[in-house]
């Protein structure tokens, strides 16, 4: 697959609390979009974003209807996609050179890269997370993703519910598949630094990971750029499951 300016890309999954937290923060917004229109002047970008609090409020409530498993994690997929809207048109306006049109599934994604420096796009299919499309997108492109989320990096185990949690610097994707318990997709909107099956992806197509905490913008910039960044990074070879 070739790109403008033949330079590997990059494929950002940006947690959707992130971007879309329980009260909206326009300055937030205006920040990560100039930070993104800034990094995609030397290297194109995918984002893919997630659902955050528009998809929890929205799955809650109907979840509380009796909405089932699958068709909850629709209406999840429906708020990802409007999230990924709201941040393509200000990129738009902040003269980025970022596609207008949301796609739908990876396949469109790339073919949209080829004409565009950045292309934003949210959820796919039930069953597969806002991570596990930014692992597909990066496996199938065979470039790196940067997963930028509500914490620094990977732990030991769940540092906001246990305080002797340690954060990992380095990670291999073995490492990284013990630490994950929960491999299949059981419940839509399930919260987590990467979700099971983005795991699994990862690691079993050997896609070089770096964690880091979303609203760092400046440490998510050197995850993007490649530089020593405080997070976690996860290499290695790929693991055969």
């Amino acid at each position: 697959m070739r790109f403008r300016a033949f330079v590997v890309p990059v494929i950002i999954g940006f947690g959707g609390s992130i971007l879309m937290p329980s009260e909206p923060d326009p300055a937030f917004l205006r920040q990560a979009a100039e930070a993104i229109h800034a990094w995609s002047k030397n290297i194109p970008l995918g984002v893919v974003v997630g659902g955050g609090s528009p998809a929890r409020r929205a799955i809650n409530t109907a979840r509380q209807a009796q909405v089932g498993e699958e068709e909850l994690d629709r209406i999840g997929i429906a708020a990802t996609r409007l999230n990924a809207q709201l941040l393509a048109s200000t990129l738009y306006e902040y003269g980025a050179d970022v596609a207008r049109t949301i796609p739908t599934t990876v396949q469109e994604a790339i073919q949209s890269m080829q004409s565009h420096q950045i292309v934003v796009m949210g959820g796919t299919t039930p069953g597969h997370s806002t991570d596990f499309v930014a692992a597909e997108w990066a496996a199938a492109v065979q470039c790196p993703v940067v997963i930028a989320t509500s914490v620094d990096g990977v732990y030991t185990i769940d540092p906001l519910v246990d305080p002797n949690a340690q954060r990992k610097a380095t990670l291999n994707f073995g490492e990284l598949l013990q630490i994950v318990e929960e491999k299949e997709w059981t419940t839509a909107g399930a919260p987590g630094v990467i979700d099971g099956p983005a795991t699994v992806l990862l690691a079993t197509h050997g896609v070089e990971t770096r964690v880091v905490h979303g609203r760092q913008l400046a440490e998510v910039g050197k995850a993007v750029r490649g530089e020593e960044f405080h997070g976690t990074l996860i290499g290695g070879d790929k693991v055969v499951l």
